[in-house]
C-alpha cells in the first residue's frame, strides 16, 4: 500500500547494478557518455543484491523501469508486450527479486507504459495492416473520425503547443508518436478493445510476478477515464494495488488532472522544482 509516508527508490535496472556487483566502474568509465544509449548490464540479481542499501535508506517501495522486452536500455519503448527483457535476466530472475524484497517488507512496483508502443512491436505491425486496426493507433485521418476525432485533436493540441499547424513540423509520420517520435506510435486509449488489451497486458504481469503497485507512464495525456477504469480493473484482481499516475505539470498550479482516477500522482515537474528549492530564488514564482 503506498501511502503519504511511502518511501519510493526510483531506479532504471540497466544503470543499478550488475551480477557481479562491479556496474559502478562502468557507469564511472571515461567513455561512458559517448555510449550512453547502450545497455550497460544491470539486472533484477543485480537489484536483488542491493536490497540492504534500500533497508538502510528505510525504502518501502522499489520503482523498477519497464521490464519488457525493449531495444531501449530505459525500457519505455517496449518491442514485445508479454515478453521479458532477458538483458535484465529471466522471469524467475524477476520473481525471485520481487520475492526478495517482500520478504523485507519492500513492494515493487511496476513502470508500465500505456501511451504508446515501439513501432517494432507486433502489435502495431499487426494493427495496421487493417482498417479497424488501425484505430487502435492514432493516424492522422483520424481528424474526422466521427467517435475519436475529440481525442486526437486534444492531442494534436498538447502535441504542437495548441498550434495545429505545426503538427507535420513536429510528426512528419503519418500516425501521432509520443513527443512526435517515429518510433512510438501512440496508442487510442478511446477505443474500447485498446482498453481491454491494455487489462490484459497489465494483469498478465501483475498476476504472474507479483508486483504491489503499478506506475502509469504519461498519465498527463491519458484520458481521465481509462486511468480510473485501469486502477478499478486491477484492483478486481488484486484489492489494494494503488496506481501511481505520472503527471507532468508545466504550470505547477494547474491543479491534478489525475486525482480521484488514480490512487496517487508522480509530478516530474513539481519534483524538479522541490529540488531545486535551496538554489532556485524563483521557486515560487514559476
Amino acid at each position: 500500500m503506498i501511502n503519504k509516508n511511502s518511501v519510493i527508490y526510483h531506479l532504471i535496472t540497466d544503470r543499478f547494478e550488475n551480477d557481479s556487483g562491479t556496474l559502478v566502474e562502468l557507469l564511472s568509465s571515461p567513455d561512458y557518455n559517448n555510449n550512453f544509449g547502450n545497455y550497460f548490464g544491470g539486472t533484477f540479481k543485480g537489484i536483488e543484491k542491493r536490497i540492504d542499501h534500500f533497508t538502510e535508506l528505510g525504502v518501502s517501495h522499489v520503482l523498477i523501469s519497464p521490464v519488457q522486452k525493449s531495444s531501449a536500455y530505459h525500457g519505455y519503448s517496449y518491442d514485445h508486450s508479454f515478453e521479458i527483457n532477458t538483458k535484465f535476466g529471466s522471469e524467475d530472475d524477476l520473481k525471485n527479486m520481487i520475492t526478495a524484497l517482500k520478504e523485507k517488507s519492500i513492494g515493487t512496483i511496476m513502470d508500465y507504459v500505456t501511451t504508446f508502443v515501439s513501432k517494432n512491436n507486433p502489435l502495431f505491425k499487426e494493427k495496421t495492416k487493417t482498417k479497424k486496426g488501425r484505430d487502435w493507433f492514432l493516424f492522422k485521418d483520424m481528424a474526422s473520425h466521427p467517435v475519436y476525432r475529440d481525442y486526437y485533436d486534444e492531442l494534436v493540441y498538447k502535441l504542437t503547443s495548441g498550434d495545429s499547424e505545426l503538427l507535420d513540423q513536429v510528426n512528419p509520420q503519418e500516425y501521432l508518436g509520443y513527443f512526435g517520435l517515429v518510433d512510438s506510435p501512440l496508442l487510442n486509449l478511446k477505443n474500447p478493445e485498446v482498453v481491454e488489451w491494455q487489462k490484459k497486458v497489465m494483469g498478465h504481469w501483475i498476476k504472474n510476478f507479483g508486483f504491489s503497485d503499478v506506475r502509469i507512464d504519461s498519465g498527463f495525456i491519458q484520458p481521465r477515464s481509462f486511468i480510473g477504469e485501469i486502477t478499478q480493473h486491477l484492483n478486481e484482481i488484486i484489492p489494494g494495488v494503488n496506481t501511481l499516475a505520472e503527471y507532468w505539470d508545466f504550470q505547477l498550479y494547474s491543479g491534478a488532472p489525475c486525482y480521484g482516477f488514480s490512487n496517487s500522482e508522480f509530478d516530474i515537474k513539481g519534483t524538479h522544482l522541490m529540488n531545486n528549492l535551496e538554489t532556485n530564488q524563483n521557486f515560487f514564482n514559476e
